[in-house]
């Protein structure tokens, strides 16, 4: 049995296409990553919405950089990977961590009846 073209066509890596191809594909399946995080921290209260996405955020910055493992993609080949996907994703969560107010958290899960933490004295 030979094989078609349509194999190199679909290698996680896309070396069939060309640089600018490459950095597009990356920014869409980077956004698309963000959007879909976006999206699931928008299902819950307002108060950890900030901590909600930059804890999905760096999941999503994990699972790029396995992906970037497991395809055995260079660090840095001149073109976008998935490397600097996994880097602008960790940036993101960061920069909404500083965003995230514990005790607005702390108020919220104690009006919802969850324990708090005991108090250090």
């Amino acid at each position: 049995m030979r094989w078609s073209n349509r194999y190199d066509e679909d290698r996680p890596n896309r070396e069939h296409l060309e640089p600018n191809e490459r950095n597009a594909a990356r920014v869409i399946e980077g956004a698309l990553a963000f959007a879909i995080c976006f999206l699931i921290a928008s299902f819950g209260a307002r108060e950890l919405f900030a901590a909600s996405l930059s804890s999905l955020l760096m999941f999503a910055a994990f699972f790029s950089a396995a992906q970037a493992q497991i395809s055995a993609e260079p660090i840095n080949p001149g073109h976008l990977t998935h490397w600097d996907a996994a880097v602008a994703l960790l940036l993101i969560s960061v920069a909404l961590s500083w965003l995230v107010d514990p005790e607005a958290i702390r108020a919220y899960l104690e009006t919802r009846g969850h324990a708090s933490p005991p108090s250090p004295n």
